[in-house]
């Protein structure tokens, strides 16, 4: 019985993690193909596979080159993949922003157990570029370290979601993503901040030229403070999701930067714009998993408080996947906040509707 088992357990490795044809360069991983250099010739794996996690042996910097030589490699392939990369110990500057490079057959890119860092980081000067590169999502995900880079890494992009992991401000721990200034411009249209501990979230960390025309911001994890006037002149914007646990805390500190997002706007003076509306939701919880009710998230003692919140200038508050309360009574809190909604809403298509009329 022990030789059958262990029979079938080579079996098993065998198929799991078998070479890729007579490629010595990759192998088979469950549903991956794991790859340990970057090569231009083709990678003779199974089409069924569409995760390709490059864990290269030797630390990298990462060039245009080399990420052409990469993606020319799946174009031979004849798929597009989710392509995952380790080892990066930095960044050429406009790595990301090459002609020559087509990123059609990469659907996400993930970067884990690498340092974001820019091997030219000291001369980091405006460079006037036309050219704009259409790039899929890009995210840092896994045991990144941050430091302070020049923004033209991400410059004259076109890309759908730029994702950080994992940014840390703490006694015992600091991993923080800061961008010098610097006057560049990408459109960049979801940014997300996941997992992160005492965030202040500044223009420091939030370049206001590169995320100009974000349309969707999630903040996961716990916000220490934003900017006040960070979104001021952001009329893309459409959400921001905040932590389900943290967003009571940030809130306490005010709602300027809420305020300054459409300033301009006033519902009640009729100066309205429905494309501009912004919804800012308390979210990341599933339902499963939460223990925060609308009584502990929006208590009685907090009415004064969001008697402030910037209703007036086409700004929603929603609190998704609230667990329910089992006395049924809801705050007279969370009740003003359902008004206040309602009454936006009203109001927008009251002016839609009269000048479509």
């Amino acid at each position: 019985m022990k030789s059958l088992i262990f029979i079938f357990m080579l079996i098993e490795c065998y198929y799991t993690l078998n070479k890729c044809g007579h490629d010595s360069d990759c192998s088979y991983a469950y549903d991956s193909i794991i790859c340990y250099e970057i090569t231009e010739k083709k990678i003779n794996c199974s089409v069924n596979r569409y995760n390709i996690f490059f864990k290269l042996k030797k630390n990298l910097l990462l060039t245009r080159n080399n990420l052409n030589r990469l993606v020319n490699s799946l174009f031979l392939m004849k798929k597009t993949s989710i392509l995952t990369i380790s080892s990066i110990v930095g960044f050429e500057e406009n790595v990301f922003n090459g002609f020559e490079i087509d990123f059609r057959m990469i659907s996400q890119i993930y970067f884990v157990d690498s340092h974001l860092f820019m091997s030219n980081n000291s001369k980091c000067i405006f460079k006037n570029k036309t050219y704009l590169a259409s790039i899929p999502s890009i995210t840092f995900i896994q045991r990144i370290k941050y430091t302070k880079i020049c923004p033209n890494l991400f410059s004259n992009l076109d890309m759908y979601t730029l994702e950080f992991h994992n940014l840390a401000d703490t006694f015992i721990y600091k991993n923080m993503l800061k961008f010098l200034s610097l006057k560049v411009e990408s459109t960049i249209r979801e940014l997300k901040f996941m997992k992160c501990e005492n965030l202040v979230l500044d223009s420091s960390v939030f370049h206001q030229g590169l995320f100009s025309q974000v349309e969707s911001i999630d903040l996961d994890g716990k916000i220490k403070s934003i900017q006040r006037d960070l979104f001021e002149n952001m009329t893309n914007l459409k959400y921001i999701r905040l932590n389900y646990y943290f967003a009571r805390n940030l809130f306490h500190q005010g709602f300027e930067w809420i305020k300054s997002i459409n300033k301009d706007l006033n519902i009640l003076e009729n100066k309205t714009n429905l494309s501009r509306l912004i919804a800012i939701e308390i979210a990341f919880c599933e339902k499963y998993e939460c223990d925060l009710g609308h009584k502990k998230l929006f208590p009685e003692e907090d009415f004064c408080l969001y008697t402030k919140f910037p209703f007036n200038q086409l700004t929603l508050l929603i609190a998704g996947n609230m667990i329910e309360d089992n006395s049924n009574i809801e705050t007279c809190t969370f009740n003003y906040l359902k008004i206040k909604d309602l009454l936006t809403n009203q109001i927008n298509i009251y002016n839609f509707s009269h000048s479509v009329a």
